[in-house]
C-alpha cells in the first residue's frame, strides 16, 4: 500500500510535499504581486510537467488571476500571439524553451526562469547548456527566495485560461469562471462522495496528458491533504515508469 500520510508530488527523483508547494505558490504569489499581477490578469506558463506549472497556478489563484498555459510545442508566432492575446503581465517558462520564447515576449513583460530539471533534459534529449539560465535572467528558485509568503485568502475554486488548439484560425482564449468558495466545497465534496478521494484511502491511477490535467485533480484532491502525483515525461514513461 503507498504512503498516503501526506500529500506530494514527484517527478523524477524529487518530491515536493504539499506543504512546501503551498508555500512556495504563496512565496510566488507575493512575487506576482509585487510584479504589478492582480485580479483578472493573466500569468503565462510554458512549462513541460514541472512542479513549477503547480506553484505558479496555485500562485494565480491566490491573486485571483488566471494561469494561462500556453503549448510549449508551439512555434514563435504561435506563442507570441497568446501572450499578446490576453495581455500577459508575467511569463513563466522552462530555460530550454527561450530560443522561440524570449522573442515572443511582449515589451515590459518580466520572464521568470525555470531551470529545465534532469529528469525533462533527459526525457527531450535537452543538452545539458539549454538547462541553465542566461546571464541576468530572473530564475524561479531564485526569486521566489526572495519574497514572503503571501497570507492565504477567502477558499476559491481554481481558475485557469485554456486557448484552443486554433486548427480554424487563430486560437482562441477559454476562460474558466471562478464560482467562489461554495463551488470550491461543491467539488470537494462531489471528489469525496463521488470518486472516492477520501483521506486514509490510496488510488491509484494513470492520466495520459498534460500537467495541465493533473493540476485540476491536484486541485480537487488537495483540500484532504493527500493527493499524491507522480508524473513523467515521455521517455520514462515509455521505460514504464507506472509499472
Amino acid at each position: 500500500m503507498i504512503d498516503v500520510a501526506e500529500g506530494r508530488v514527484i517527478s523524477g527523483d524529487r518530491e515536493v510535499s504539499r506543504e512546501v508547494l503551498f508555500d512556495r505558490a504563496a512565496r510566488a504569489a507575493s512575487g506576482f504581486a509585487a510584479l504589478g499581477v492582480g485580479s483578472g490578469d493573466a500569468i503565462a506558463v510554458v512549462l513541460r510537467n514541472d512542479v513549477p506549472f503547480f506553484e505558479a497556478s496555485y500562485a494565480a489563484q491566490r491573486l485571483g488571476a488566471y494561469c494561462v498555459p500556453v503549448n510549449w510545442h508551439g512555434k514563435t508566432p504561435e506563442i507570441a500571439y497568446v501572450l499578446h492575446d490576453y495581455g500577459a503581465k508575467a511569463v513563466v517558462a522552462h530555460s530550454d524553451l527561450l530560443p522561440q520564447v524570449v522573442p515572443a515576449m511582449p515589451e515590459g513583460v518580466p520572464l521568470l526562469v525555470v531551470l529545465t530539471p534532469p529528469e525533462i533534459a533527459a526525457a527531450y534529449g535537452v543538452p545539458k547548456e539549454r538547462c541553465q539560465a542566461p546571464a541576468g535572467a530572473l530564475v524561479w528558485n531564485e526569486w521566489l527566495a526572495g519574497h514572503a509568503p503571501m497570507p492565504e485568502g477567502a477558499a476559491a475554486a481554481f481558475s485557469s485560461m485554456i486557448y484552443t488548439s486554433g486548427t480554424t484560425g487563430h486560437p482562441k482564449g477559454v476562460k474558466r469562471l471562478n464560482l467562489g468558495p461554495d463551488f470550491a466545497e461543491t467539488v470537494a465534496r462531489v471528489s469525496r462522495e463521488v470518486l472516492g478521494f477520501v483521506p486514509g484511502r490510496p488510488i491509484r491511477t494513470v492520466i495520459t496528458g498534460p500537467v495541465v490535467t493533473r493540476c485540476q485533480i491536484f486541485t480537487v484532491c488537495a483540500p484532504c491533504g493527500k493527493a499524491r502525483l507522480s508524473f513523467s515525461n515521455r521517455a520514462s514513461m515509455r521505460r514504464g515508469c507506472c509499472d
